[in-house]
């Protein structure tokens, strides 16, 4: 049988009586290819015994009864069963040897089936995990930093000298808001809802307001008597 030393073997006795030694390759004899007889190698006792038993001119013994002698009919029928357990432990030998190949293919397979099942089990999980965190998200993004709005806006807007706050109103909900304006031009207006209009945000291209303005109405003999509310709306400009 093969043991796994045969290699090891034949070298060993090859340097210690300085002769050339090789493993046997039943290949020729049987008429197989070369790496049929190499996998084959390993059940040489019993491929002895299967040329000994075709060997037509060899003479036949009963070990079992050796005072009978045993006809070369009862000899061929005596091979039949020999052939089939070899074929038998031929097929045996390669469905353990294909079993051992593929197993860790069929380890990891496994576990990927696993794995998969898991994911499965914790999908809704997931699912309902990303939906809180698009919720969030959303609610965050409607929420305005009153702060930074307000400093945008005043940015943008003439000195005192030209124009006065009277009123500022904000709406998180609407996203807007409100300047209630007194004005010593009645052209100012028109000017700040322009800058407003051009504004854009450091590295963004859409526009961060959208402006509106209410009806104007003059006080002649006021230091603003031009007085308008301007209203002003948020934008997304992701």
């Amino acid at each position: 049988g093969d043991l796994g030393v045969e290699e090891a073997l034949a070298e060993a006795i090859q340097k210690r009586l300085n002769i050339t030694t090789e493993l046997y390759n039943p290949a020729s004899t049987f008429g197989w290819d070369p790496d049929e007889g190499a996998a084959a190698a390993a059940f040489a006792a019993s491929l002895g015994l299967v040329l000994g038993h075709a060997e037509e001119g060899a003479p036949h013994f009963d070990f079992l009864h050796p005072k009978r002698m045993i006809s070369k009919t009862q000899e061929r029928l005596k091979k039949t069963p020999i052939v089939a357990a070899i074929v038998v432990l031929f097929a045996a030998a390669a469905g353990v040897a294909f079993a051992q190949y593929t197993k860790p293919s069929r380890e990891k397979l496994a576990a990927l089936e696993r794995s998969i099942q898991r994911l499965e089990e914790k999908r809704g999980e997931n699912k309902k995990f990303l939906n809180l965190v698009a919720e969030v998200k959303g609610f965050d993004t409607e929420q305005h930093v009153w702060v930074d709005v307000l400093y945008e806006i005043f940015s943008l807007l003439p000195s005192n000298q030209e124009m006065v706050l009277t009123h500022v109103e904000m709406n998180q909900k609407e996203g807007r808001v409100t300047l209630k304006t007194r004005m010593k031009k009645h052209e100012t207006a028109t000017e700040v809802i322009r800058r407003l209009g051009e504004f854009r945000r450091e590295d963004r291209d859409r526009p961060r307001f959208k402006i509106s303005m209410g009806s104007q109405t003059e006080k002649k003999r006021d230091k603003y008597p031009f007085v308008q509310d301007l209203r002003i709306w948020i934008l997304d400009d992701e």
